[in-house]
């Protein structure tokens, strides 16, 4: 291959990448939020406490009006439960509080529409995937505290699925980059082992507040 060959590829690279980049929109967020757990107590509602989450979103325009958005997330779920536990040896009892930390991959994909003034003020609707990556729990008992990391039991579930909604505005900062304060909730399956009686396959919720600053939406 020739060097103008070359050249000329690389520079047809160059500039669709370019094109495409000016309609794309990159942004790290980072939140706060609360899940239920089916899959891990059988129950939706056992001592959620708010757990954090962060990530990255990217958005290609399709019109003023509408995008499609394309999310990754880690996020931490967490429960707190106080009574008495079983220890180690299986052969004892202690009261203490136990905390159950399940890791998740997320990953939303959603029609996006803005509206209002600039088109700053979002709606957004589409698919959720996530994937259970581990569990860790901490047990606290007379000033004691232990950490136990818990290996995935075989034949749990480990992909969630269902529904990802968004509402949320973008404040600007300057011509293309702004804060972007979003709203969002995943309703989905959770699927625990068919052996453990204890677990559900039952519809569970998250609910999130994210920050975010996006970069390089092309101006409109």
């Amino acid at each position: 291959m020739t060097s103008f060959k070359r050249f000329s590829m690389l520079w047809l690279v160059a500039v669709a990448f370019s094109s495409f980049a000016q309609f794309v929109s990159v942004t790290p967020k980072v939140g706060m939020g609360i899940s239920t757990g089916h899959l891990y107590f059988g129950s939706p509602f056992k001592g959620q406490r708010f757990a954090p989450k962060f990530g990255l979103a990217t958005e290609y325009r399709l019109s003023d009006k509408y995008a499609l958005k394309g999310e990754l997330f880690w996020n931490q779920q967490r429960y707190v439960l106080e009574g008495m536990f079983a220890d180690d040896t299986g052969t004892g009892a202690h009261y203490g509080k136990l905390i159950v930390r399940p890791s998740c991959l997320d990953i939303p994909l959603a029609l996006q529409k803005n509206f209002g003034h600039n088109r700053n003020w979002f709606w957004s609707v589409g698919t959720y995937t996530s994937y259970l990556l581990g569990t860790s729990t901490v047990f606290e008992s007379g000033g004691a505290r232990e950490v136990h990391k818990q290996k995935i039991a075989s034949g749990t579930r480990r992909f969630l699925w269902g529904l990802s909604t968004g509402f949320g505005v973008k404040l600007p900062v300057s011509a293309q980059n702004k804060v972007v304060i979003e709203l969002k909730a995943n309703w989905y399956r959770q699927g625990g082992r068919s052996s453990a009686p204890s677990t559900g396959n039952g519809l569970d919720a998250s609910f999130w507040l994210l920050v975010g600053y996006e970069f390089g939406r092309k101006k409109s």
